[in-house]
């Protein structure tokens, strides 16, 4: 196995691991929340563990400049405003949507980046935008539409706070892919910078909000430990680095596709521990959210990939594609070469 070979495989791992822990993260901390703490705890105790941890692992690689901060300021309150937003949101709606409202901002992205690049969307994607919000219709009227009463009867109100929490997440990613492309910031030092000023938010957000309303006697801590441990070291101080680390050596079709998966993974686990019922609706709308993540993520950049494969083959075709003593004509033999040299001498 080649060394390119072996970086790729244990990248699709690190990923595919990663993608793992957020989809179990919105089951781990809806049951965080049951335990007694409130949206902004559980992202303060995720944060700032992420911050301290990343820190310390990649202290040599995070240089700090004056663009820098402002930039991570801007990304990381993005990042405030997505991850309070969809915590907050699960006091309304089930795991599972929560999960595939989130994984709107995928479908944002194409449509913000039409704003910022003026590429406009191509119709492969605008049926992928159809398709998804058809499904995200299903997802949170579906039940009612046809009787089934729902384990939290006014979802829509968590969902649409969802898909505001996508809105951020597509503006932050779109952020961090411009300063990136653009070669503005390390891809560690831009992560680190942004997590470090969430977690600042939120403790401030916290003190000043939440803190009377948490009441720590109360708190069913046993319940609680393990998932916020698991939510704040594998769901962002591990997750987080993997995937922009990951990304090196993937195509942007293959991570696209494993990232898909995510808000399918957090939909059977919450099916499993009971959060949500197993309908036709969370079925139906999830297939649907789903194969419009593949028509706008997935496709096209396939389609983009060939498109490249099919141009480099016909740029510059390999020595074999001629039969052997059939290529003089394209490739001038060593003696040809010296008489066309002492021409030009000549010349």
């Amino acid at each position: 196995m080649t060394v390119a070979k072996r970086k790729h495989n244990i990248a699709l791992v690190a990923i595919i691991l990663g993608v793992t822990v957020w989809g179990v993260g919105f089951v781990f901390t809806n049951i965080c929340l049951d335990a007694g703490a409130t949206a902004s705890f559980v992202n303060m105790v995720r944060f700032v563990t992420a911050t301290i941890i990343i820190g310390a692992v990649f202290h040599k690689r995070i240089k700090l400049t004056k663009s820098l901060v402002l930039i991570g300021l801007l990304g990381g309150s993005m990042l405030f405003s997505a991850f309070m937003l969809q915590l907050s949101a699960l006091y309304y709606t089930t795991p599972a949507n929560n999960g595939f409202f989130t994984a709107s901002y995928l479908l944002f992205v194409p449509f913000i980046m039409w704003a910022v690049v003026k590429k406009p969307p191509t119709w492969i994607t605008l049926v992928g935008m159809i398709t998804a919000i058809v499904g995200l219709f299903i997802l949170s009227f579906g039940n009612n539409l046809t009787g089934i009463v729902s384990t939290k009867p006014n979802s829509w109100i968590g969902d649409l706070m969802t898909v505001g929490s996508g809105l951020f997440f597509a503006l932050q990613m779109i952020l961090s892919d411009r300063i990136l492309v653009n070669k503005k910031a390390d891809a560690m030092a831009l992560t680190f910078v942004q997590i470090m000023f969430a977690a600042a938010l939120f403790v401030v957000y916290f003190l000043i909000f939440e803190l009377r309303q948490m009441n720590f006697a109360t708190t069913d801590w046993g319940k609680m430990i393990l998932p916020l441990l698991f939510v704040a070291v594998l769901g962002t101080a591990y997750a987080y680095p993997a995937q922009i680390n990951a990304q090196k050596y993937l195509t942007p079709s293959e991570t696209s596709l494993i990232m898909s998966t995510e808000s399918v993974i957090g939909a059977i686990l919450s099916v499993i521990v009971g959060y949500d019922a197993f309908s036709w609706a969370l079925v139906v709308g999830g297939i649907l959210v789903t194969a419009a993540i593949i028509l706008v993520e997935v496709v096209p950049n396939l389609l983009e990939y060939k498109r490249k494969n099919n141009r480099r083959q016909w740029e510059e075709p390999p020595i074999d594609m001629f039969p052997q003593g059939e290529y003089k004509d394209v490739l001038p033999n060593e003696d040809e070469q010296t008489e066309d040299a002492d021409e030009d001498i000549a010349k």
